[in-house]
């Protein structure tokens, strides 16, 4: 019943907003609750709605808050228009908002098509995945605001990637990972000393270029837009969960796509594409960053196993488990780094396999 009055309220929004009579079609949802169908009528062509009515989900872990809220993650439309306004302005595709009611979390947006970044065989595409770094490396020169306006005059704070919603990604990891690997829950002593590791390897990004942190910078959220040019070729589609955080961070999540595996050798290349950027800029500091990228790529992989085990045994998505193999090969490269021996060891004695190279 819940199901029936949601798809009556989107028909009366799409009938309010010039879509009378347009076919729909369900296209996908995703890891959060949202989910996007295909709307279309003969004379307006084909759109995509995003259906994200505000949920809050999850039980009350710490001071109070839930998952969502201490990892800032968003459970409203309103963070994707607002971020989606700013990268707009700052030269970006994304797509335009062709209707929206925020109140009950719909919005109808500009199709992009469904041309990727991956070529017949499911490989990347390196012209394109090049030109992705290259949306990164211009994101990261640019001056981000606060706070960004929304219709009727409100405003929406872009949240920190602070300590506390790195260590409630983090934690993922011991929480159901581990369970699911061992078939029992780590100890008390093992809980001590992974926190004790990665509170000082947040410490370490305390120096880190700060910037607009994305969050999902992967080849599922890029859709190559071949009618424009430069780095308006790459469509953005998920940004809602964008923070002010380590610029490392997104380079980390396109190099080691979590549903794509990039061969180490365009990994290395496209890291490098992005220092030969960004070497110009006066506030890019190479070695500072090689070492954030490193701790981002740890603290990405970290989440996404446990994030992936979870989606499984509580969400019943169990199709992100296939992923598992590829982030612990992400997360085996960079615990190479020297400041990743501590959290090394750490996972080793607990059973993670991890090589001596």
């Amino acid at each position: 019943m819940e199901r029936f009055r949601r798809s009556v309220s989107i028909r009366s929004f799409l009938d309010q907003s010039g879509f009378a009579g347009a076919d729909r079609h369900y296209l996908t949802g995703d890891a959060s609750s949202r989910a996007y169908e295909a709307i279309e009528t003969e004379k307006k062509g084909r759109h995509v709605l995003m259906n994200a009515p505000e949920r809050l989900i999850g039980p009350v872990l710490k001071d109070g808050k839930r998952y969502a809220e201490i990892a800032h993650v968003a459970e409203n439309v309103r963070p994707f228009v607002a971020i989606g306004g700013l990268l707009d302005r700052l030269g970006f595709s994304t797509p335009e908002i062709r209707a929206q009611d925020l109140e009950a979390g719909l919005l109808l947006l500009e199709d992009f098509g469904n041309e990727g970044m991956l070529d017949g065989e499911a490989k990347p595409v390196v012209q394109r995945w090049e030109t992705a770094i290259d949306c990164l490396a211009a994101l990261h020169r640019g001056r981000i605001p606060a706070a960004l306006p929304l219709p009727g005059g409100a405003h929406h704070i872009i949240p920190p990637f602070d300590r506390d919603a790195m260590m409630i990604e983090v934690e993922l990891l011991p929480e159901w990972y581990l369970p699911y690997l061992q078939g029992s829950s780590p100890t008390d002593a093992f809980r001590q000393r992974f926190s004790a590791c990665w509170n000082a390897l947040i410490d370490r990004l305390k120096n880190a270029e700060q910037s607009l942190v994305l969050r999902d910078f992967h080849s599922p959220n890029l859709l190559w837009q071949a009618d424009r040019q430069g780095i308006r070729q790459v469509g953005l589609i998920d940004f809602q969960d964008a923070m002010i955080g380590p610029a490392a961070y997104d380079v980390a999540s396109l190099v080691q796509d979590a549903r794509v595996t990039v061969p180490p050798a365009l990994c290395e290349h496209l890291v490098a594409r992005y220092r030969a950027a960004r070497n110009g800029d006066a506030d890019f500091d190479a070695l500072a960053f090689d070492e954030a990228l490193a701790i981002m790529q740890a603290q990405r992989a970290t989440k996404l196993l446990g994030l992936f085990v979870r989606l499984k045994n509580r969400d019943g998505k169990p199709g992100y488990v296939s992923h598992l193999p590829r982030i612990e090969t992400y997360l085996r490269t960079s615990l190479r780094h020297p400041v990743l021996h501590p959290l090394h060891d750490c996972y080793k004695d607990v059973g993670i396999a991890l090589d001596e190279s």
